[in-house]
């Protein structure tokens, strides 16, 4: 049992490929679906066997946690009344799989789980980017990185060095990264601006945090409001505010511009709500196992005459499809609550900023972040468990510094 234990850095390498391979110019093979997605599993199923071999290590579950987790159960069990056919049980599986991820919660709890996966995953990971790169399209390049999205909030706590090796891989996202992928420059951005809210810590009063916590938690739900009532559709910012067109090469590497103020999620809004309509679950969701009715994005569904879409670029979105708005009103509150624990909880600075980053999250996520099983989806449950975790509620600024400045290491520090 404790074996598994061993593999967990290296099964957080897996994440690598499953980040970027929608980006890639070749396919990769790792012995047919079943295969991979029992590779996939073995992650989730480490962070159980983490719990059972070192149970004192763990902390209580959260209540919010585990109404997920219940949840996810149940429209699993949901799920395959639901499915239609075998196609239906493998989204199913993959699904929950990316889901499972939040079963880090027994890891991750623990600072120095945290910088070994860290350490492990730059001392193979980097090397391999050297190798993929000339396979990359644009967008693969930011979600290859999206644990230095996370490293850059803790610049002021590297040493030199590492400051210096985080800084240039930002600028090479930057660079080489396809600007036609917004959310990787939106992501590295804000944590480039929490790093230096860091660095300023001294002259930044704790009310102002508060502050943007409560408008980042409220403007989603004022959004969402003005945009069913059509008084204001944030999405077609450029033509309600009279904007200017900006276009860049496209995220693909196929030679086209693509538009940065073009709108991509309302069509996906109206879709979800108007299938959840229609089919009548609004309030449990479709399960697992099934996507969503749409009309603009056809055949991609494997039934003839369904036309279900399994997901969409919208985080919660797609908890809305799967578990209706009970999962939304968890999932939010999974946020929201942990967010508030570390900014009216923590008892550093650094973990106040790292609540906002989590508040920023879920303002994020009804636009877009993923839930797949990958970089982008470990690396938001991180720093939600960091938020619900004693150790790093307890942590001090000087604590912080010795984390980040050892954050390489492997040898124990907090």
């Amino acid at each position: 049992m404790k074996n598994i234990l061993n593999f967990i850095p290296y099964l957080i390498i897996l994440l690598t490929w499953k980040s970027i391979e929608q980006w890639m110019n070749f396919k990769l093979s790792l012995g047919g679906w079943w295969i991979e997605h029992i590779l996939m599993s073995l992650l989730p199923l480490s962070f159980i066997v983490y719990y059972i071999k070192y149970p004192s290590r763990c902390q209580k579950v959260p209540f919010t946690f585990k109404l997920l987790l219940i949840l996810l159960i149940l429209s699993s069990i949901y799920g395959i009344y639901m499915s239609m056919g075998y196609q239906d049980i493998q989204s199913l599986i993959s699904k929950l799989i990316a889901w499972s991820l939040c079963l880090g919660w027994f890891y991750f709890q623990d600072p120095h789980n945290i910088s070994k996966i860290t350490k492990t995953w730059c001392k193979y990971a980097l090397p391999l980017f050297v190798i993929l790169f000339p396979f990359m399209q644009g967008e693969a390049v930011g979600r290859y990185f999206v644990p230095f999205a996370f490293l850059l909030i803790f610049l002021p706590f590297l040493n030199k060095k590492n400051k210096y090796f985080v800084l240039s891989v930002v600028i090479l996202v930057m660079l080489v990264g396809a600007l036609g992928a917004r959310s990787s420059v939106i992501r590295f951005t804000v944590s480039l601006m929490l790093a230096l809210t860091i660095y300023f810590r001294k002259i930044i009063p704790t009310i102002l945090l508060k502050i943007i916590f409560i408008i980042l938690i409220i403007t989603p739900i004022i959004l969402l409001q003005l945009g069913i009532s059509g008084t204001f559709n944030v999405f077609r910012i450029q033509e309600e505010l009279g904007l200017k067109e900006y276009s860049v090469n496209s995220s693909f590497d196929n030679g086209e511009q693509e538009d940065l103020t073009s709108d991509t999620r309302t069509f996906l809004y109206v879709e979800e709500i108007q299938s959840a309509i229609n089919n009548k679950y609004i309030l449990f969701g479709r399960s697992l196992s099934r996507g969503y009715d749409s009309v603009v994005i056809t055949n991609v569904d494997w039934k003839k005459g369904r036309n279900e879409r399994w997901s969409s670029e919208v985080r919660m979105l797609n908890v809305f499809n799967y578990m209706g708005l009970i999962g939304v009103v968890i999932v939010s509150l999974i946020y929201i609550i942990g967010a508030w624990k570390a900014i009216f909880q923590g008892k550093s600075f650094t973990m106040k900023i790292i609540g906002i980053y989590v508040a920023f999250r879920w303002l994020y996520a009804w636009i877009e972040d993923f839930d797949r099983f990958d970089f982008i989806n470990l690396y938001l449950w991180i720093p939600i468990i960091m938020c619900y975790s004693i150790r790093f509620l307890n942590m001090s600024d000087d604590d912080f510094k010795n984390w980040g400045y050892n954050f390489f290491k492997s040898k124990k520090h907090v």
